[in-house]
């Protein structure tokens, strides 16, 4: 699992936002396995963050 760790935003004219995961050890040591956040809404939007992996 992902799980959103910090959210901040910049004070910038783009208005840019950054946001940190934290992915679980248990995806971490699994190499086979592929992970989704949980949906946030931002921007008045929906958005998932997924991570996978390059190499398989």
């Amino acid at each position: 699992m992902a799980l959103l760790y910090r959210f901040a935003q910049v004070p910038d004219r783009g208005g840019t936002r950054v946001f940190s995961f934290v992915v679980t050890r248990s995806v971490v040591r699994d190499p086979e396995r592929d992970v989704t956040s949980k949906e946030l809404v931002c921007g008045f939007q929906r958005w998932a963050v997924a991570f996978s992996r390059g190499d398989k």
